[in-house]
């Protein structure tokens, strides 16, 4: 969406997002527009401080003095409806949270993400 700094947290947000789609059967997130995608995103994983994505100003054609209110809301107001049946195991609910953290800095690595699927691959 814009971002002129492209590293390996936007392929492991991929990854997450992939992750989900084949378990579920579904994409975790749908929209019509830029501005869509973002709410339904905090939706799920809720409104981020923007003091604590301080990347937000970094985005091609965004002011200094951008500011945008969006509405505060509380992680997991959006709703999926998975084509999956059964439960989810938590540890799959757990590694895809840590893959789709918004905020870049607190992403779970592609490295962490391997290590913790060797550690809890017997479980998945």
């Amino acid at each position: 969406m814009g971002n002129r700094f492209y590293n390996e947290a936007v392929d492991v947000w991929a990854i997450g997002l992939i992750a989900y789609e084949l378990i579920h059967g579904c994409r975790l997130f749908t929209a019509e527009s830029e501005i869509d995608l973002l709410i339904n995103i905090f939706k799920h994983k809720g409104t981020p401080s923007f003091d604590t994505i301080e990347y937000i100003r970094e985005f091609q054609n965004m002011d200094s003095n951008f500011r945008v209110n969006f509405p505060k809301l509380k992680k997991g107001t959006y709703q999926t409806i998975s084509k999956r049946e059964g439960p989810i195991p938590d540890d799959l609910n757990y590694l895809i949270d840590r893959l789709t953290e918004v905020d870049p800095r607190q992403r779970m690595t592609a490295e962490v993400a391997m290590k913790w699927l060797i550690k809890h691959g017997a479980t998945l």
